[in-house]
């Protein structure tokens, strides 16, 4: 569960555009650049980095294919939660010292105080290339993470048995086997698209059916050693179980929920041209399918990627904060968090 500082109140969004300005964010002077140009700046930067959790192993890919599309410019990367990445960076940028990172991949919600407080380089994210889906503001880039599935196991559910929408979990045959874990986020989506009100009812329903398990990926342990037929978890979870030949495969249910991860460039970045170079890839189709393949969570936010494919047309629920304020985001994320571990009480 994301924890929600007091003064994320604050959404002042500065839009900007990506020019020849300095690294310290002063305010443009020159028209939006091009990628090839963006590409030129970097490779003069010589190198990005990155901070993200995913494991050091998963993220080398990621880094090679960014490396072999754009030479001239080296990727490192700060393996690091991706609070404590915004705390170090909130502080660096606010000192006016160079940031540690020159990328920070975190929280949507969580990123939106910095942003506020100008700590954030905008760009012109669509001058770059950028689908509008993917631009939240000028300051962030819903650059990756991960879709909710039920992972189920295949020596005890036949595809004809399976579940296809979250209201099909509330067929009685489920009742106790549904392995769930305690997070605020997948009530919140679903009272998207529902209304909070059948969103509230129908996610009471499914936590008195279901068994609460610590975390996404223990529900997918249990799910592999046949504890439970049926979970719910996040796709890289059933995928690591899958990849280890355990009898398990997933269902991406109607709706599918995503929750998103955005890509931010602090304002005393060392490198930002390679920055943005680095973030342009993560939105691109190729990108995106290169951080699928090693991380095992993608993108369908990115047109003609992997992720968006596996959709097969199911209706994306993602949280858009032009159309819901932080505020309203956090109050019903706790809200659904309280009704998990109260156990639907």
């Amino acid at each position: 569960m994301r924890t929600w500082p007091a003064l994320l109140a604050i959404l002042v969004v500065v839009m900007g555009s990506c020019t020849a300005a300095a690294p310290s964010g002063s305010a443009p002077t020159e028209a939006p650049l091009t990628l090839a140009q963006v590409f030129d700046r970097a490779k003069a930067e010589g190198k990005v980095i990155v901070s993200d959790s995913t494991p050091e192993a998963q993220f080398a890919p990621v880094a090679a294919a960014f490396k072999a599309k754009y030479p001239g410019v080296d990727v490192q990367q700060l393996s690091q939660a991706s609070a404590e990445a915004i705390a170090r960076m909130t502080q660096e940028t606010q000192a006016g010292v160079a940031a540690s990172t020159d990328v920070l991949i975190g929280g949507l919600a969580q990123l939106k105080l910095p942003e506020g407080q100008g700590l954030l380089l905008t760009t012109d994210w669509a001058a770059l290339g950028l689908a509008k889906e993917l631009i939240d503001s000028a300051a962030q880039v819903k650059a990756v993470g991960a879709l909710t599935v039920f992972p189920y196991n295949t020596n005890l559910l036949k595809e004809g048995d399976l579940p296809k929408t979250w209201e099909d979990l509330l067929a009685e045959k489920w009742r106790g086997k549904v392995a769930i874990f305690a997070a605020g986020d997948m009530g919140a989506d679903l009272a998207i698209t529902w209304g909070e009100k059948k969103a509230t009812d129908f996610w009471t329903q499914l936590v008195q059916r279901s068994v609460l398990i610590a975390t996404p990926p223990e529900v997918a342990n249990k799910v592999a050693a046949g504890e439970f037929p049926i979970g719910i978890a996040r796709i890289q979870h059933a995928r690591a179980q899958t990849a280890r030949r355990a009898p398990v495969g997933h269902v991406i249910p109607n709706p599918a929920l995503f929750s998103t991860l955005s890509a931010v460039i602090p304002k005393t970045a060392t490198h930002p041209f390679a920055a943005r170079l680095f973030i342009s890839f993560l939105a691109s189709t190729e990108g995106a399918n290169a951080y699928e393949k090693s991380t095992l969570r993608g993108n369908p936010l990115v047109s003609g990627s992997d992720a968006a494919k596996d959709l097969k047309g199911l209706p994306l629920v993602t949280w858009d904060s032009k159309a819901q304020s932080v505020e309203e985001r956090a109050r019903l994320e706790s809200v659904f968090l309280q009704i998990t571990q109260r156990g639907g009480r």
